[in-house]
């Protein structure tokens, strides 16, 4: 008798409802990813590749060796991981912007990952998980929708939990308060370990240098799984002294006050990985290797084995800095120079409308282990519509890092100022000739994942500067910009990424108006791509940009990647630049939206826009714009 054309069954695996095993848990070692749990997981693998009986059924899937699956469906996951599997499966097929890729079936890949499956539910959990596959079959186009009927069984949750020698001289940790593990929770692999590494991380800080934590399940009833971490201290630890090792003596002093081990302190794991990466971070040495030695009973020798680094180095860059199209930079330096980690910096940098060069000295871990101190001159030359300005300054700067991945920055500099205008207008200030005194601080916490390319993450910057009315400034003002981004990931690689800037400045003293080269500015590739550079807000009479005091920009964009290197993205940009406070209005922001194409290089994107202004068009201005750019706007 012929088959139909489409038929509805099911078919098990070998080992698919294997769900009967059974063994007695009283005194189970546990053992990260191979506990108790993933037996059951590792039998239905041996059925499913032939090492138990049951072969007989195998032949039956082979059936369809070939076949197109071109509907892939999960049902019955437990609501917590519900999204585990999202291209996890071979069998699920991939997708993309342009469609998707349907897998040919084959008996191997489905009991494959059905032994993902079961193994990833005994991990979080649910150690007695059954799996039955179901099939509709189209004969005459020899395609199969598959579908995992998934009964996850009783999960198994964290019952008692018992600490077994604990010091008494340290605080025995609240577990559930550190959100690591409680009293209830579904068992999982993950919080064992983390529960037993926090610990193991909590003593080590605490002076007991070799201490260890091996967790066991000592029990199962009533799906509650009784947990015991058996914990061995070791020795409570002093470190009593402090030596450096290997690099050139100059640096000997550098790296102590670096390291800031002081001798009687307790030992700590975590002192120990800081100093490490402070030493590291300072880029003086080219090994670093921190280790301790026994003196006696309890008693440490902490010693830091280093090798000088390369001290020279240049650099060269190519981007979108500030609001310059194009921008080229390089430099020169060298980390000791003057030996005992003073360092001397060259550097430079040509743009569209700035040209600037420049040296300092500088010497770290002077203040904090973790800060650099430099003082500098530098001499900048702008060239913009409405104004040309040449500016001479000395700084010294104050710098520290938090952690790796946040600056602070405080700063007092000098100049003397020179700002020719070029606007006709009767009511702009005179030109401005003289010394500007500026006391300056920038904080920036990062927190992307990539530096060229952030696919998820934010950063914020705050900057702030304060011009002094009573002294030497020619046009004493107060000054203050916040800046923050967020990236995140939305749908498989497509990322949004938001910016907002908000800025407000003051003139003081009696100035009549900040002077050009201090003001805001808006419009072009990196702030408003609706317009051409620095031409959103107040202009002069010769319609050229003049700038304003006060400042607000918003920005919204999807990016996606195309084929091969290339990436495209959506965006909507809005904002203004308002000359003074009364007229600052909603009712003034300008929007543009368009479309970008990205050609991902070593040294970032390069971008290509375009933009529609939407949004309150400025007179005279375009309704549409072409821009080009090296690296993200944002």
């Amino acid at each position: 008798m012929p088959l139909p054309s489409q038929w509805t069954f099911t078919h098990c695996l070998p080992g698919v409802t294997f769900n009967q095993m059974k063994f007695p848990l009283t005194g189970i070692p546990y053992v990260p990813r191979s506990h108790w749990s993933t037996l059951l997981v590792l039998g239905l693998v041996m059925l499913c590749t032939g090492q138990m009986p049951g072969q007989a059924n195998a032949q039956d899937w082979d059936h369809y060796r070939g076949w197109e699956v071109t509907e892939f469906e999960l049902t019955g996951l437990p609501e917590e991981l519900a999204g585990d599997f999202n291209n996890q499966l071979v069998l699920q097929g991939s997708s993309n912007l342009f469609g998707s890729k349907k897998p040919n079936f084959k008996t191997k890949l489905l009991a494959e990952d059905l032994a993902r499956i079961r193994l990833h539910l005994a991990r979080h959990g649910y150690p007695f998980a059954k799996t039955n596959p179901v099939v509709t079959a189209d004969l005459e186009k020899r395609q199969m929708s598959l579908t995992i009927e998934i009964d996850a069984g009783q999960a198994a949750r964290v019952g008692r939990l018992d600490i077994d020698g604990w010091p008494v001289r340290v605080a025995l940790p609240d577990t559930s308060r550190q959100g690591i593990i409680h009293q209830g929770q579904i068992f999982q692999d993950e919080i064992i370990e983390k529960a037993a590494d926090m610990l193991r991380t909590i003593l080590q800080d605490s002076g007991f240098e070799s201490a260890k934590v091996r967790p066991s399940l000592v029990g199962f009833e009533a799906g509650q799984i009784e947990i015991l971490f058996d914990v061995d201290a070791g020795l409570y630890c002093v470190i009593d002294s402090v030596t450096v090792e290997g690099c050139s003596e100059d640096l000997f002093g550098v790296a102590l006050r670096v390291m800031d081990i002081e001798p009687g302190i307790e030992y700590s794991a975590e002192k120990m990985k800081q100093s490490a990466l402070d030493l590291r971070g300072i880029q003086l040495f080219g090994r670093v290797e921190l280790t301790t030695e026994n003196l006696e009973s309890g008693h440490l020798l902490a010693r830091a084995t280093l090798e000088n680094a390369r001290m020279r180095s240049w650099y060269a860059a190519v981007g979108t800095w500030s609001d310059n199209p194009w921008m080229v930079r390089m430099g020169w330096s060298h980390n000791n120079f003057f030996k005992r980690g003073f360092g001397l910096r060259t550097a430079g940098e040509v743009g569209a409308h700035t040209v600037s060069v420049g040296a300092d000295v500088f010497w770290k871990g002077w203040l904090t282990p973790r800060s650099t101190t430099s003082y500098g001159f530098e001499v900048i030359q702008e060239k913009e519509l409405s104004y040309g300005s040449f500016e001479k300054r000395t700084e010294i700067i104050q710098a520290f890092r938090p952690n790796l991945r946040d600056m602070w920055k405080v700063g007092l500099s000098m100049s003397l100022v020179d700002v020719e205008l070029y606007s006709p207008d009767p009511d702009e200030p005179p030109d401005a000739q003289g010394p500007m005194l500026e006391l300056w601080s920038d904080m920036k916490w990062d927190r992307t994942d990539n530096p060229i390319r952030p696919t998820q993450g934010h950063y914020y910057k705050i900057s702030f500067t304060f011009s002094p009315p009573e002294g030497v400034s020619e046009a004493p003002y107060v000054q203050l910009q916040v800046d923050t981004v967020r990236y995140q990931p939305i749908f498989g690689e497509l990322v949004l990424a938001g910016r907002l800037r908000l800025g407000a400045s003051q003139s003081l003293g009696g100035s009549e108006d900040l002077i050009s080269n201090r003001r805001f500015y808006a419009g072009g590739y990196n702030t408003m791509r609706g317009y051409e550079r620095r031409h959103l807000g107040p202009t002069d009479s010769s319609n050229d940009p003049r700038g304003g005091k006060f400042v607000g920009l918003a920005g919204l964009e999807v990016r996606y990647p195309l084929f091969w290197l290339i990436e495209g993205a959506v965006f909507f940009d809005a904002g203004q630049v308002w000359r003074e406070y009364s007229d600052v209005t909603t009712g003034t922001i300008s929007g543009a939206a368009g479309l970008a194409v990205d050609l991902i290089t070593p040294i970032g994107p390069l971008r290509l826009n375009y933009a529609v202004n939407v949004l309150h068009r400025q007179e005279d201005r375009p309704r549409d714009m072409w821009t080009f750019g090296i690296g993200y706007p944002w």
